[in-house]
This record gives C-alpha cells, structure tokens and sequence, in this order.
C-alpha cells in the first residue's frame, strides 16, 4: 500500500466514524475566533478560495463563501461535506501532494495539514501546489513549536515541519512571509503575499 493509498484509508475510516478533526469544542472555539479574526484583517471578504486539505469544515463553523473549492484525499468526507454541509460549494478530490491544473483562486487556504504528512518531499511538493493555486495570498495555519518533543515524528500521522526551513521555496515562488499569528499554543497562521499583489 502506498502512503497515499494509507492516508486516504486512515481518513475515510476516521471520517466515517465521525471522530472530530483538531481540539476539543471550547478549546477549539477560541482558536478559531483568533484565526478568523487574522484572516479577516488580511483580506476582508472572506471569497475566492481553495481549501487544501478541508477536512470535515469544522473550522469553517458557519461561514459561507460565494467561490469556494474545496480539496480533500478523503472520498467519504467531500461526499458528506457536498451533501450535508455545504451544497454549493465546489469539492475535489485530490491528495494534496497532487497538483490539478488550471485551478486558481486569489486565496489559497491549508489548513491542519502540513504536520501530518510524513516525507519531507511531499511536504515540498503540497508547499508548491499551494504557490501554484494561489494568485494572491496564502494561508497555512500548522505547528510553530513541536508538540512532539523531543521526538519529531509519532511515526504514524504527525510530524513536526518547521516552516521556517521553508521560506526560500515560497520567494522562489514569488511569495513572501508578511506575518505569523501565533494561535493556541502550539499553532500559527503563516500568511504569504504575492510579489505582484498590489493590495
């Protein structure tokens, strides 16, 4: 079985037996005030995004977005997701270390993904696809300091990627770092700006 033929496996059966994605509900209101919150100084209207990695949309709470696409490995969720939760929106599937050409959106959202993805070059290839989506701004809201300490791996579904060693494949991109929102601890918002975005 291939890693991505093991995550998209883990997933689906994590999914369908309704297991909650991220924190606890109180803990993970409060994170979720602050991460919308940054992102709204960001950029206002919250439109024109694809979402790597969306998961079950819990993160979203009750937000609405006009142009939204969503990309997920997991069948079952973008199922669940198109059919219960979010009817208009758009959702593809797609593990996040393949790229879908010719998809684009202003604002490119990544979500709790990037620590739990294991090999360092599927890391590198999901940073890429996220440069490629986007025309405007990045999102990645992942881990700051290693919850895993002293080890950086459980060896199974988390592992510690410190951003930071990634910031040059971002300006080769044409992105910058204009800001990290330290939220909940362990986590961060890392936002990236487009050299040729003038707002």
């Amino acid at each position: 079985m291939t890693a991505i033929e093991r995550e998209k496996a883990y997933w689906d059966d994590r999914y369908e037996k309704r297991y909650a994605s991220g924190r606890p509900p109180r803990k993970r209101a409060k994170s979720n005030k602050l991460l919308w919150a940054a992102i709204e100084e960001e950029i206002g209207e919250i439109n024109h995004i694809i979402d790597v990695g969306c998961g079950d949309l819990r993160i979203w709470g009750d937000r609405d977005c006009q142009d939204y696409v969503g990309i997920d490995i997991s069948r079952w969720i973008l199922h669940y997701n198109k059919n219960v939760r979010r009817p208009h929106w758009t959702f593809l599937w797609a593990p996040a270390e393949m790229f879908i050409p010719d998809l684009t959106r202003e604002n490119v959202f990544c979500f709790n993904l990037i620590f739990h993805i294991l090999d360092v070059e599927n890391v590198k290839k999901i940073l890429y696809n996220l440069c490629r989506y986007a025309t405007d701004r990045i999102f990645i809201y992942t881990w700051i300091f290693n919850p895993l300490f002293p080890a950086i791996t459980d060896g199974e579904y988390q592992h510690y990627h410190p951003l930071e060693d990634y910031i040059l494949l971002f300006n080769e991109m044409g992105f910058t770092l204009t800001s990290i929102e330290v939220i909940g601890g362990s986590k961060a918002l890392y936002i990236f700006k487009s050299t040729s975005c003038s707002s």
